[in-house]
This record gives structure tokens, sequence and C-alpha cells, in this order.
């Protein structure tokens, strides 16, 4: 019996300990690269995924995987997670829509209001449950996810129509987190009540991160650009004269946003 639970344990334990020697790696990569000054909340987001890991792994041998105090940490360091992706997400639409003050205000408040009804929502869904943190964070997180492949799916198709310029880095920044997400929603599509002792919703949960990090270890591995100057917008009395362009329109509708917006 000892030798056969060595044998299943060898292999968790690698692959944990491997996990724990890429993402310390990929922290270092983007401190290395500058990441923290161009997009603080990515670095952020890594560090934090690092650090919960930690915590929940130590949580785990300590006192079991089955024990309520895992249970709890588990879910409180999926709410912290589920908090810094969304600012990930708030952070990338900004860095990219930056230069368009009125896009960006419509896309803030956009987003807002999405954070806003899927708060709520969980907790109109958790409010009667006997474990509410763990509903909240499941609710939350189901929404979360559905809002980010929707919203980067769209604005896939927004900056590509409007020829809104996106850097290499940051355009696969966001597929990475845009596949996670998309494998998530299916995932828990799939698996509709499943909280933490799902092994398929974890195995699932480990391959997809798994992805989405040799995506973003794809957009550090080039050298990282100056970022470019924002563009100059034309005056109210030249838009007419571009409009039939795909940047005219980009700005005819970024000056009628600001005024709306005002």
């Amino acid at each position: 019996m000892p030798g056969k639970h060595m044998q299943f344990m060898e292999p968790v334990a690698l692959r944990m300990v491997l996990g724990f020697a890429v993402e310390v790696l990929f922290c270092l990569i983007l401190v290395q690269k500058g990441m923290h000054r161009r997009l603080p909340v990515f670095v952020a987001y890594a560090v934090a995924v690092l650090l919960m890991d930690v915590l929940r792994h130590a949580v785990r041998w300590k006192f079991g995987f089955t024990s309520p105090v895992y249970f709890s940490v588990y879910w409180c360091a999926q709410v912290v997670l589920i908090t810094v992706r969304a600012g990930l997400v708030a952070q990338l639409c900004l860095y990219i829509l930056g230069s368009y003050r009125g896009l960006w205000r419509l896309c803030r408040d956009i987003l807002f209001l999405l954070a806003v009804i899927l708060v709520v929502l969980a907790c109109l869904v958790a409010r009667h449950e006997i474990n509410y943190l763990p509903f909240f964070a499941l609710t939350l997180e189901r929404g979360l996810e559905f809002a980010i492949a929707g919203s980067l799916l769209t604005a896939f198709l927004f900056f590509r129509f409007y020829g809104i310029p996106v850097e290499k880095f940051v355009g696969r920044i966001a597929v990475g987190l845009c596949i996670y997400s998309l494998v998530q929603v299916a995932n828990n599509i799939y698996f509709t009540s499943s909280l933490v002792g799902e092994l398929p919703v974890q195995e699932i949960r480990y391959f997809s991160f798994a992805i989405m990090q040799l995506v973003w270890l794809s957009a550090m591995w080039n050298p990282i650009p100056a970022k470019r100057a924002a563009p100059a917008l034309l005056g109210a009395e030249q838009y007419d004269a571009v409009s039939f362009g795909l940047i005219g329109r980009l700005r005819e509708l970024n000056a009628r946003l600001e005024e709306m917006l005002r």
C-alpha cells in the first residue's frame, strides 16, 4: 500500500513543482520585460496566481483535500483571482483605447455595469445556500468567464473593423485570456453543479490555464516594443473630409461618444 501511495503521489507532486517553477519563471520574465510598468495588473495577476497556489497547496497538505479549511481557502482564493482577472480585462481595454477617450469611457461604463450585474446576480443565487462563499464565487466566476469571452471577441471584431492598432504582445495576452475563458464557459456548462471535488473540472481548468500561459509566454518571447505615441485626433471641422475612411469613422465615433458622455 505505501508503494502504491507513493506511485500515485509522485506525478501529482511533480506536476505541482513544475507548475510552481513555470509560474515563478513567468513572473520573473514579466518583471524583466518591464511589464510591471506597462501592464501592472497583468503582473499582479501572475503574482496572485503564484501566491494563491502556494497558499492552497500548503493548506491542502496540512488539512487535507476534503477539509472545510481547504474548501474555504480554495474559494476565497478564487474570489481574489476572479477580481484581479476582471481588472486585467479592464486594463487591456484601457491600454488599447486610452488614446480614444470617448471609446474608453463607454467601454469603462459597460465593464462597470457588467461587474455590478455579476456581483448582484451571484449574491442573489447564493443567498439561500448554506455554503454561501463557494456558490457566490462559482456563480461570479461563471458569469465573469462568459463576460470576458464575449467582451474580448466583440473587442477583436471592433478593433479590426475600425482599424484600431493593437500591439502584438497585447493581442496575444488578450487571446490567451479569451481561450481560457471560452474553455471555462464550456467546462461550466457541462459540469453545471461542480464545486471543488470534480476531478474532470480541475483537470480541464489546469490544462486550459497551461495553454493560456503558453500563449502569454509566446507574447513575451520577442522584445517588447516601445509604447506607441497617442494618435492626434482631428478637429470636428475635419471629420467630413476623412469620414469615408476607417480612421475617419473611428474618430467621428470617438468624438460623438465624448459629447454623449460629458
